[in-house]
Order: structure tokens, then sequence, then C-alpha cells
């Protein structure tokens, strides 16, 4: 799969995928020998990967488009991690140290929303749809049902 998405320049260097299975669908949409819209909606099951960052047990659903309009292009990504534990290392530094997040997700997912494009703000959001009731456990850490974790290391 790594192999696929890189000749599409669509994965990055210093990555490798374990495991896993990517489905998607595609939509191209042209007028006047130019295109105007592409649209993507897909999901990833089972899947693992290692680098700067790293995920075990992904699964995710993902609506992908890109649209030219009036004032230029607009992307805009939906996406959903319904189950997994995934680290990001964003490449910030503070110092010599380098923060990274977890998450892990066993119940409701956790959605990202980002729009950007010519002419429009950037838009985004994290999200996540789980409510605590009666008898549920709050304690640090637990975002909405989403286990959050702040790691900071040291170079």
């Amino acid at each position: 799969m790594s192999e696929a998405l890189r000749a599409l320049s669509l994965w990055p260097d210093g990555y490798v995928i374990k495991r896993g299975r990517l489905s998607t669908t595609a939509r191209i949409r042209g007028e006047g020998g130019s295109v105007i819209r592409l649209a993507a909606k897909g999901r990833v099951a089972a899947l693992a990967f290692d680098g700067p960052s790293a995920g075990e047990d992904v699964n995710a659903e993902y609506d992908f488009t890109l649209e030219r309009g009036a004032a230029g292009w607009v992307a805009e990504v939906e996406g959903a991690l319904t189950q997994g534990l995934v680290f990001i290392e964003p490449g910030l530094k503070v110092g010599s140290i380098s923060p990274g997040f977890t998450f892990d997700v066993q119940g409701d997912p956790l959605r990202l929303h980002v729009a950007a494009g010519s002419g429009l703000p950037r838009r985004s959001r994290l999200s996540t749809a789980s409510r605590y009731g009666e008898g549920q456990q709050r304690r640090f850490g637990v975002v909405c049902g989403v286990n959050l974790h702040l790691l900071l290391r040291q170079n």
C-alpha cells in the first residue's frame, strides 16, 4: 500500500506500513479540458505504521474534496478516527523538548474537519460526540471518551 501511495506522492518519506487495508473511491469532474472537482471517500482498516509518528490497529474514514470555485481552489477534508492508537510528533520544539500526542480511541470516534482555499479563511475542528453519563469516570487524560496524552521527549 505504501508503495502505491508513495508513487502518487501521498505517503511521506520515513514511514513504513506494517499492515492494513485501504479502500477508496474517487470521482473527477472536468470542464473544458480542466479538472474542476476531485472527490475521494474511503476507509482504512487495521492499519499499523511506524515513522516519526506511529499508529497501531487504526480504523478511520475520510472524505476529501478539492474544487475550483470563482475565488480559486478550495480543499476540504473530513475524517474520523474510529479505533486505534496514534502517536503524533508534530515536529515542534521547545528548547530541547519535542512534544508528542497520543490518541487512544476505543469508543466514540475522534473527528477532524479542515477546510482551506483561495479567499477562504482556514477552518479546522477536532471533536468527539461522546458524553459522560452517570457512573462514568472522568479522570485526567480522558477527554470525551478519547485518551489524550501529552508526551515530552528531550533530545
